[in-house]
């Protein structure tokens, strides 16, 4: 890549001389805090051979502690669209925090930047844009459940906080069906959003957020997102379904025996849905009107941000690809979750990476699935 730009990481500040006066601390919504999580409802027993998450991750253990929220500021601060990651300028040159290429993929076509052991190599800025500005994403937008955790809560304080100020909001170019039907449910204004696409843009004074997700989401966060459902989504009327979410619309985590399943489910009450084909405002009303929720881990299950408290919550896991992030959203919005684990052959008795069978296929078994139910 010619005519680059070196980016060093906050990781190596001390080696390299950086300030904490390079970056400005605009407000602090929360340092980083522990909490309990509630144990999950007694399924089943957890697989020996568990996912990679579950070993780099919390686990389903008690003591938990939530990422710290702050929004940051700084004068012509690079943003890489797509990635949504910011470069800001140092009294020692350009920096990245490292979290936020959290997501970000420098295998990815068309990618904006190198990344290196220590730092990043980027092209210079594509464009430049004057004025002030907000970031309301991080490069997990592409997925549902990232965009609805990571994404909304920035977006319900830019419109509380900035909008009023007439500060625009940067969004991704790249706009899926989710990330439209958000923007018009908040009522964003259209002139006060700029997309920014696969490029580099310069950016006169830009307020970011510190970097969360969801596997430590803030309790800020998970109050913009109540006050969300509190303020955008009509009155409910009640209605105590029973939902079992498929994801017959992808190979990916395929339940084989997912026919047997719903008939198990069917028998017991359940409704059948497809986040994948449904409309985004459909899937949020099926959730909130759900007494119980079975459903194959996937990216549809940040729906449960809408339940109502004291929902049970039921995940299904390939025995690879266990993982707490559900439990620890059901935790903060106060449903009740239980998770029974597949089996899924390829790699029996092996530990399994993100990248090796994260995604194999698995069945459930159906008696335990019936006793869950009876719990």
């Amino acid at each position: 890549m010619s005519h680059t730009i070196r980016v060093e990481t906050i990781e190596h500040a001390v080696d390299n001389g950086l300030r904490p006066e390079d970056y400005a601390t605009l407000a602090v919504l929360e340092e980083s805090q522990a909490f309990e999580g509630v144990p999950p409802i007694p399924c089943d027993i957890l697989p020996r051979q568990f996912g990679y998450w579950f070993h780099t991750g919390p686990g389903f253990a008690e003591g938990l502690t939530t990422y710290g929220h702050k929004i940051l500021s700084a004068e012509k601060a690079y943003v890489l669209g797509t990635d949504g990651v910011v470069v800001y300028n140092g009294k020692s040159g350009r920096w990245v925090d490292t979290t936020s290429l959290n997501y970000a993929r420098p295998d990815r076509p068309g990618c904006q930047f190198i990344r290196a052991t220590d730092h990043l190599l980027i092209p210079p800025p594509q464009r430049a844009l004057s004025g002030v500005y907000f970031l309301g994403y991080n490069a997990g937008h592409s997925n549902y459940a990232h965009w609805v955790t990571d994404a909304l809560p920035l977006l319900q304080y830019y419109l509380e906080h900035f909008a009023p100020l007439g500060v625009k909001v940067l969004l991704p170019a790249q706009r899926t069906t989710f990330v439209e039907f958000y923007v018009q449910l908040l009522k964003i204004p259209a002139h006060l959003i700029e997309y920014i696409d696969d490029e580099i843009v310069e950016v006169e004074t830009l307020y970011y957020p510190s970097f969360f997700s969801f596997d430590r989401i803030p309790f800020s966060a998970v109050n913009m997102l109540k006050a969300i459902k509190r303020d955008y989504l009509p009155a409910r009327v009640a209605k105590a379904r029973r939902i079992f979410v498929s994801r017959r619309e992808t190979p990916l985590r395929a339940l084989l025996n997912e026919p047997r399943i719903i008939e198990v489910l069917t028998d017991a009450g359940f409704d059948i849905i497809v986040p994948g084909e449904m409309p985004v405002y459909e899937q949020i009303e099926m959730f909130r009107s759900a007494e119980i929720v079975v459903a194959v881990h996937g990216a549809g299950l940040a729906n449960i941000v809408f339940c109502d408290p004291g929902t049970r919550i039921i995940e299904l896991f390939p025995e690879y690809t266990v993982s707490s992030l559900f439990w620890i959203l059901a935790t903060h919005f106060d449903l009740k979750y239980g998770a029974l684990f597949g089996t899924s052959f390829d790699q029996d008795g092996a530990l399994s990476d993100q990248n090796g069978s994260w995604n194999a296929p698995f069945i459930i078994n159906e008696d335990k699935l019936r006793t869950c139910l009876i719990g």
